[in-house]
């Protein structure tokens, strides 16, 4: 399976930038309900799980269809808009799938409102989307003996929305209801013209609902889960996975590679070495039920122990996962994601003897919390291509032989709170934190002991109150300057840099993730500098004078991140973002640069 496509008919739509999360909400090839020691609890059961269902009209079967004379009238309410799932399928076998919920802090605004007149039901419409609006009132409701579309929720009835007005732009809308969720779907195909290359894809974009007053919209989160399903062997753990799911495991040991593949019956499930990977899902939970002992494990050392790809929002809590292998050398690592965008992992054990606790390329907005990485034979992490990783209350302990924190292009590491302790870089020239140009690394509150290594960091890196072996260490990466002239130098070796980056950026036109890159850089050159003029002027200039001046900066440095903040905010979440708040950020720590020269030490060309 290959994955990966821009789905065309929704960039003509304006609502690309809005795709930041998940996958499908379809049914699952193989429904957890019928497979042995699997329980799903479903919407509109009576559960005591997140997913609770809050029904506001009484249903008598999985459509939805009151007990009324019509199964319209369970459309008819104030309907509160909870997500949207963007799906293509494309003929070639490639599948694009993307969730937004509710509780990202970018998505879309919708309502619908549905009222009975007389023997007619009215529909009035609203979704705000990226620089999009679309209103529809007074659309009558058009009763269909069909699905709204091939994978809808509710198989046996829908109703199309009129279009009273004829400014609907040709998109067929329509309705319907699957326990307690109001489901809206737009469908659009598409195939290539006689004499074209042959090309085409069903694409299918679908707005989910609750009644105004429902319970659950009190807790946003877990509007991301569609369902739970609680298992206890591994091969329903496999089977079970698919988007818009929460996953609780009974205690015990899950072995992935122990599963025979024709036991497995899911199409989100694909192959690694030996042990299955993880396509294509969006806002999935994993975790232990109640606090039990759960232990993930694969026992082949050649795989990732759980391998997610092209994924948004995966959650894991609670979990035990590693190689259950004899001590030595993997080229797995525990946890690999790749091309993931928003992770959590949270109370979780991660041990070797994986190559990697955590590795991660192409991969955004993780969040490591309250987890013990341990035992290890190539390092702790290693992060490329990557970006917005947190890591908060963590341990990091008895691993070895090489760099124990890998960053290639890794940018907005932070490490908080953190004890790392007894690794050790045994082979020769290998250093604690290794990291290229383009990333840069912050220790907050961090404890180091015991670890043995070449050099802390093969490049500067920030430890705000940390601790090396009981002593206090602090790190910048600050130009080192020692006279007027070595000002006037750095500064012409920094201007020249970044008319070499402007000019590559010309000839090469890079993609995105490049253009962030080279925005960093630039911000971190010109802020070194700055720092280092600003260590030399602490030391030559008159107190009173450097008194003056600390005012003046202090005044400077709330405009400029205030300023960063406001050029990334109209694109938070987006992979223009970075770009925009360091772009900004460049120009205004150059022209503070080029100020506090020109004041005290002479004027720059």
């Amino acid at each position: 399976m290959r994955i990966g496509k821009i789905p065309v008919g929704l960039a003509a739509m304006g609502i690309v930038s809005m795709i930041m999360t998940g996958c499908t909400s379809d049914k699952p090839a193989n429904d957890p309900a019928t497979t042995d020691g699997t329980e799903t609890q479903t919407e509109g059961e009576e559960t005591t799980s997140a997913a609770d269902t809050d029904t506001t009209a009484d249903t008598t079967d999985g459509s939805g269809a009151s007990e009324a004379s019509t199964p319209l009238d369970a459309l008819v309410g104030n309907w509160v808009y909870i997500g949207t799932n963007y799906h293509t399928d494309y003929d070639d076998g490639d599948v694009y799938d993307s969730f937004t919920s509710v509780a990202d802090e970018y998505c879309p605004e919708s309502a619908v409102i549905v009222r009975k007149e007389g023997d007619k039901y009215i529909a009035d419409y609203k979704m705000s989307m990226y620089e999009s609006e679309t209103r529809i009132y007074g659309s009558e409701l058009i009763y269909k003996d069909e699905a709204a579309y091939e994978k809808c929720l509710n198989q046996d009835w829908c109703v199309e929305l009129a279009d009273p007005f004829k400014d609907m732009n040709s998109v067929v809308r329509k309705m319907t209801v699957s326990g307690d969720m109001l489901i809206e779907s737009e469908e659009y195909i598409y195939q290539s013209e006689p004499g074209e290359e042959p090309f085409g894809y069903t694409s299918v974009t679908t707005n989910y609902y609750l009644q105004e007053g429902s319970e659950k919209l009190n807790d946003p989160e877990s509007l991301r889960y569609f369902d739970t399903v609680t298992v206890s062997n591994a091969a329903d753990l496999l089977n079970s996975i698919q988007s818009n799911r929460e996953i609780l495991l009974e205690a015990g040991t899950y072995n992935l590679s122990a599963v025979p593949r024709n036991e497995i019956d899911n199409p989100v499930i694909g192959e690694g070495y030996s042990a299955p990977a993880v396509y294509a899902v969006s806002d999935l939970k994993i975790e232990a039920k109640d606090g039990a002992s759960v232990l993930i494990c694969v026992d082949d050392p050649y795989d990732p122990v759980m391998w997610f790809g092209n994924c948004y929002h995966i959650d894991l809590n609670g979990l035990t996962v590693g190689h259950d292998v004899e001590p030595g050398y993997c080229s797995g690592s525990v946890l690999y994601f790749d091309n993931v965008t928003g992770v959590k992992i949270d109370d979780c054990n991660l041990y070797g003897s994986g190559t990697y606790g955590i590795e991660a390329s192409y991969t955004y907005d993780m969040t490591v919390t309250d987890t013990d990485i341990y035992e290890c034979t190539y390092g702790l992490l290693d992060l490329r291509y990557a970006g917005s990783t947190l890591f908060k209350n963590c341990t990091f302990r008895d691993s070895s032989d090489m760099d124990m924190i890998c960053l290639y292009n890794a940018y907005d590491a932070t490490f908080e709170d953190c004890e790392f302790k007894d690794n050790n870089c045994s082979w020769e020239g290998c250093d604690f934190v290794s990291m290229n140009e383009y990333s840069n690394a912050t220790f907050r509150n961090c404890t180091f002991t015991n670890n043995i290594y070449d050099e802390f960091a093969d490049r500067e890196v920030v430890l705000e109150n940390c601790t090396i072996d009981g002593k206090p260490a602090t790190f910048a990466s600050i130009a080192k300057i020692s006279s007027v002239s070595d000002i006037h130098d750095m500064y012409d070796k920094t201007l020249a840099r970044q008319r070499e980056i402007e000019n590559t950026i010309v000839s090469d036109s890079p993609d995105q993730l490049t253009l962030n890159q080279y925005a960093f850089e630039e911000y971190q050159m010109w802020d070194s500098l700055l720092n280092g003029i600003w260590g030399y002027m602490a030391e030559n200039l008159e107190e009173a004078e450097m008194n003056e001046i600390r005012q003046d900066q202090k005044a400077w440095i709330k405009e400029k991140e205030a300023s960063m903040k406001s050029e990334g905010a109209n694109f938070e979440g987006g992979s223009m973002q970075p770009m925009l708040e360091y772009g900004t950020g460049a120009r205004l720590t150059k022209e503070r640069v080029e100020l506090l020269i020109n004041r005290f030490f002479g004027p720059t060309e």
